[in-house]
């Protein structure tokens, strides 16, 4: 990656009388190998550090505390430098590179995020002699383990955005998050909400969702999302989502324009929305925007597009349907069933029993394995209620990330913690969990990172 001709050239410019901007390049060359050189060693005293519980030698109750006071190094930092740290414990090939100048720490952080001790070879020849942007895109899409060469998978593509707002700012966000949540009736990721305050920025009016342009290739059934320049590949439960209710265009790169053919025509659009009051039809939500048509027996099942498998969802439950986390039976309007499904559930998933005309409104009841409802005396605790939205949630339970996340936190404040302390020790357990980790997991990971007592 850099060039030790250079560097040695750009050494004894003074000297052989190079001109400056050669010489000033040797030197920023020198100066970024030895700091790659640092970045190595640091990764190495922050192991030794923690081993050594160094922090509570100082008075210093975490070592993020620690680093901030006494190296200058902010939290959200110092957790990323341990996180890399940690796993370069683990990875001798990359660490070598990396003190070695072969690669940057900008390199190493990403790498991390998909290599392991079995992967290292391949992953340090992948990645060699391409830019931090070009790892990143390697890396995106694949789960820690993959090689190189495995096909990404659209569910792992995550970017990060970040904001630096005013107080009020902060405050509004804060209180449009909680406003839309008591909308739709349920918790809501980083990700949905954003989702939807952007569909509502863009959406054209009467409560439709904002229109997306897709494409999708003919032989490999993939989607992408366009989007002011840039693509995003769909995974298949928002491509499914957005068959539902579509426009399609036909083959962009035809000689001639093909005829465009909607899924559903303007008129029956009208009849379904006037029919369901433009609301989502989800027992428990009240939102009136953002609003999609949803084919009750799915198109790829055989549905129709007849009135009676048709009815009207918000872009929030209308993904939940797609991803499996919700489901819908029945005939609309007046005899639709729903079932909701906990994440980390594979058992027989609670179902219950709702209309949307309150005059045929059914008694909600457990299901059984067998398939048959159960009588009321023999009712699950985790019956949903009638209209109540989905059932609530035990303590293994997997939240969304967010709220997994304040839950633990709250928990350890509850147990004597400072705030700061019981944030940062949660911030720091978050890598080592899973996707289907539930609470309980998240605070017994958070409590092994607590500082101990000094004896």
């Amino acid at each position: 990656m850099f060039d030790q001709a250079s560097v040695e050239s750009g050494a004894a410019g003074a000297e052989s009388g190079v001109p400056t901007w050669l010489r000033l390049h040797g030197e920023m060359q020198c100066a970024t190998r030895r700091r790659s050189a640092w970045d190595a060693q640091h990764a190495r005293h922050l192991r030794e550090a923690e081993a050594l519980q160094l922090w509570n030698h100082f008075g210093y109750v975490s070592i993020l505390e620690y680093l901030e006071r006494e190296h200058g190094i902010d939290p959200r930092t110092a957790l990323d430098r341990l996180r890399v740290s940690h796993a370069l414990g683990e990875l001798p090939l990359l660490e070598a590179e990396l003190e070695e100048g072969a690669f940057a720490y900008s390199h190493v952080r990403e790498l991390v995020r998909v290599m392991t001790p079995d992967t290292e070879e391949r992953w340090i020849g992948a990645a060699k002699g391409k830019t931090v942007s070009q790892v990143q895109e390697l890396v995106a899409g694949r789960a820690k383990g993959a090689d190189p060469e495995d096909p990404t998978d659209p569910d792992l593509r995550r970017r990060r955005l970040s904001f630096e707002v005013t107080p009020q700012t902060l405050a509004m966000f804060r209180q449009a998050k909680a406003a839309i949540e008591s909308e739709l009736g349920h918790r809501l990721d980083e990700d949905d909400l954003l989702q939807i305050i952007f569909q509502r920025a863009l959406e054209p009016g009467e409560g439709a969702s904002a229109p997306v342009q897709i494409s999708i290739c003919a032989h490999c059934d993939r989607g992408w999302q366009d989007g002011a320049g840039i693509r995003a590949e769909l995974d298949p439960a928002d491509l499914d989502r957005a068959r539902c209710d579509a426009d399609h265009l036909g083959h962009v790169d035809a000689a001639e324009p093909a005829r465009m053919r909607a899924t559903i025509t303007p008129r029956l659009r009208k009849q379904i929305l006037n029919r369901d009051h433009h609301r989502c039809v989800v027992p428990g939500c009240r939102s009136a925007r953002n609003l999609d048509l949803h084919h009750i027996e799915h198109q790829a099942n055989g549905g129709g597009h007849q009135p009676s498998n048709l009815c009207t969802c918000c872009a929030g439950h209308h993904r939940q349907l797609h991803r499996g986390l919700l489901s819908i039976e029945g005939r609309a309007p007046d005899e639709l069933r729903f079932t909701w499904r906990r994440a980390d559930d594979d058992s027989s998933p609670v179902r219950a029993h709702v209309s949307t005309n309150p005059r045929h409104a059914l008694r909600c009841r457990p299901l059984r394995s067998d398939g048959e409802r159960g009588n009321a005396k023999e009712a699950d605790p985790h019956t949903v209620p009638e209209s109540s939205g989905p059932p609530p949630s035990s303590g293994g339970c997997a939240f969304d990330a967010a709220a997994l996340r304040a839950q633990a936190r709250d928990a350890l404040v509850g147990l004597g913690w400072k705030r700061s302390i019981a944030a940062a020790a949660v911030d720091e357990a978050r890598p080592s969990l899973g996707t289907d980790a539930g609470i309980d997991a998240w605070i017994r990971e958070a409590l092994r990172r607590c500082p101990k007592p000094i004896g």
